[in-house]
């Protein structure tokens, strides 16, 4: 890492978290954007056999980790990987934000090809721009982190992504 090196050079210690999909402020673009989804339509899209895993933390939790590492010589000079406190496949964590907004979940399964066509449409419309095929890649994979390292180094214990928090969402 190259600003490892200047730091070091500088004198300087350093902590880098790499957090996991970050939720909770109404504006990231991972779970407010399905939130948007389902009020607007009533129904969330999802492409065939998307499965994979995620570990949603919420900004808190981060906000809370950069406080405590603050005062931790353990963090000088690491970096954590970062998530919450729960590991769900992308349709439960679809299926969880429904739930808290109070509807029946209604998840529209597609073939991907057909999938990916409608991300090219959706990107002419300014609201749905930043959406991209890459964003449907990622939704097979898995993208979780080992909390542990950061448990043991400065007491990181995340919230499970729970229906109660997103409920409290303010409306945009």
């Amino acid at each position: 890492m190259l600003f490892s090196k200047h730091c070091e050079e500088l004198g300087i210690g350093w902590t880098l978290f790499r957090p996991t999909m970050i939720y909770g402020a109404d504006a990231d673009q991972n779970v407010y954007f399905i939130k948007s989804m389902i009020r607007k339509f009533g129904f969330f899209p999802l492409p065939l056999g998307a499965n994979g895993m995620r570990q949603p933390v919420h900004v808190d939790d981060l906000a809370g980790a950069c406080v405590s590492a603050l005062g931790c010589k353990a963090t000088i000079d690491k970096a954590y990987n970062l998530g919450g406190g729960e590991v769900l496949s992308f349709p439960e964590l679809v299926r969880r934000i429904f739930m808290a907004e109070g509807r029946r979940p209604v998840v529209i399964p597609f073939p991907k090809v057909l999938f990916l066509l409608l991300i090219e449409i959706a990107q002419k419309f300014p609201k749905a721009a930043f959406v991209r095929k890459e964003m449907v890649k990622r939704m097979y994979q898995d993208l979780t982190a080992d909390n542990q390292t950061a448990k043991d180094d400065f007491g990181y214990q995340p919230i499970a992504f729970q229906a109660r928090v997103l409920a409290n969402w303010t409306s945009k």
